[in-house]
């Protein structure tokens, strides 16, 4: 958990996990998760990972 919030820190994307967080009333960290692998548990985390895929910030949504 701690690397993660370091990473989080040192990440060039910062301020666009920032604004997603804001739009979808998330945690900055939860988006970073999503943006790094993370499963999405609800239509709100499909919404996120649909936007950062639209912003070019990932490259590709893995199906489960």
């Amino acid at each position: 958990m701690i690397r993660q919030i370091k990473e989080f820190w040192r990440s060039r994307h910062r301020s666009a996990y920032k604004d997603l967080a804001i739009k979808y009333k998330v945690s900055p960290l939860k988006v970073y998760r999503l943006a790094h692998g993370g499963r999405a548990s609800s239509n709100v985390d499909s919404d996120i990972l649909d936007e950062l895929l639209q912003r070019g910030i990932i490259s590709g949504i893995r199906p489960y």
